[in-house]
């Protein structure tokens, strides 16, 4: 489903005549922009439930205005505003919360970010039962997409809580913890997740997990390693309490000291850290007690990755044809694709390519800025080219010569500056490059 909205998205602005001025790529998105979790806590009284909601939301979705004077004068602001209603099984709102936060940004662009994210966290207590929840933002495009719905059973007290995912490369930090947040996902570009299992009281035992794939995400074209498996012993901390606080609509985690509760404590190597739908299982004393689905996906991978020949054809810049038939040709083009890019791994001891997610970030931005009326593809023109290879220019400007529009890109740092020569309705070709 995230895909096919993501290949009408790319289809619409196909079809649109667009200028060279505007960056066209704050139009079409990852798919999400919108997430939320509802978390239960350990609580105190046997008959009601500590429940934590974390809400989280690109820029991009939000609304933002210039302020005009006070000690905040040229900054964005924008609100994160959220409704958050409980409803029982016959309709009626038991429980109507609010988050409400505003936040600043210095530039106009950090507004229209798919990758900056505002957070926040409530809690509210509620008596024991089951629940539909609604968490409705209000974002600029006010529709039935604005909601996230959850089911919440908390009938029940449970031995084993829901697990709370953090990124984390640390095994012994437990305070300032970053929850994703992304409703049970561990984030592909993490170095390493931290799985946190409250508990009421822990029984002294040999608490062990195992950590499986069950299968690959249906709805992307990469796929990884196919058998990914991590075995381990739960750490156990005792005495501790829970605390999301947020900051600046940041929110952050701390695990408190000498309190009332327990927890598991598993920490996930980012090496283990690969796409696919998981089995988290926990054992005592070698026998079961409980499991959960936890996903980890790739949140915003680039769209030019949903179609790997395509993903493939464009890597003319930086290979050979015979690499790219070679990966065309393979049996397995996911595979293929993915070798060829381990050797520009700058992390080869992790399976996030942060050199294959810049290339493909700068092919999504160069086929919606600098396509033509005679080519779609913007990341097959001249100026797309470049700026693939390049990223953007630290300076453009504009020159009119013997009726010729002329248009310099300047690379400081790299001491080279690259002119464009218009020649049709606005196809830029490249005619010279200049050694500073």
């Amino acid at each position: 489903m995230k895909m096919n909205r993501l290949l009408v998205v790319l289809l619409l602005l196909t079809s649109l005549s667009l200028s060279a001025q505007i960056d066209k790529s704050k139009y079409y998105s990852y798919g999400e922009s919108l997430f939320s979790e509802v978390l239960e806590l350990p609580y105190s009284n046997p008959d009601s439930a500590k429940i934590v909601v974390l809400v989280k939301a690109a820029n991009e979705s939000l609304r933002f205005q210039k302020v005009k004077d006070g000690p905040n004068f040229g900054k964005y602001f924008g609100v994160l505003d959220v409704e958050i209603l409980f409803q029982n099984s016959d309709g009626i709102v038991k429980n109507r919360s609010k988050i409400s936060d505003t936040i600043y940004f210095k530039e106009y662009e950090q507004t229209l970010s798919k990758s900056i994210y505002v957070e926040g966290a409530k809690e509210i207590i509620m008596p024991r039962g089951k629940f539909d929840i609604e968490v409705k933002f209000d974002i600029k495009d006010n529709s039935y997409l604005n909601t996230k719905k959850h089911k919440l059973d908390i009938t029940k007290k449970p031995k084993l809580y829901t697990p709370l995912l953090f990124n984390s490369q640390r095994s012994d930090v437990y305070t300032e913890l970053q929850p994703f947040g992304l409703n049970q996902i561990i984030s592909f570009d993490a170095q390493g997740a931290k799985i946190l299992i409250p508990t009421e009281e822990l029984e002294e035992a040999n608490y062990t997990y195992t950590f499986t794939k069950k299968k690959d995400i249906s709805d992307i074209a990469l796929k990884w390693d196919a058998n990914n498996e991590v075995n381990g012993i739960c750490k156990i901390i005792n005495n501790v309490d829970f605390s999301f606080t947020s900051s600046y609509s940041d929110v952050k985690f701390d695990l408190k000291r000498n309190k009332n509760y327990d927890v598991l404590d598993i920490d996930l190597p980012g090496i283990k850290v690969i796409p696919g739908v998981y089995n988290l299982e926990i054992s005592k004393n070698n026998e079961k007690l409980t499991n959960y689905e936890i996903k980890i996906e790739w949140i915003s991978q680039p769209i030019s990755l949903n179609k790997l020949p395509y993903a493939a054809e464009i890597l003319k810049y930086i290979a050979t044809e015979q690499e790219i038939e070679k990966i065309n040709n393979s049996d397995n083009i996911s595979a293929a694709f993915l070798k060829y890019w381990e050797a520009k791994d700058p992390t080869p001891l992790t399976p996030f390519n942060e050199a294959l997610q810049q290339y493909y970030v700068r092919v999504d931005y160069a086929f919606f800025n600098f396509k033509t009326i005679s080519e779609e593809d913007g990341a097959k023109t001249d100026r797309g080219k470049i700026y693939i290879l390049k990223s953007s220019p630290s300076e453009i400007k504009e020159e009119f010569i013997d009726d010729r529009t002329l248009v310099i890109w300047t690379y400081s740092n790299q001491k080279k500056e690259y002119v464009f020569e218009l020649i049709g309705a606005g196809d830029y070709r490249l005619v010279e490059i200049k050694e500073l």
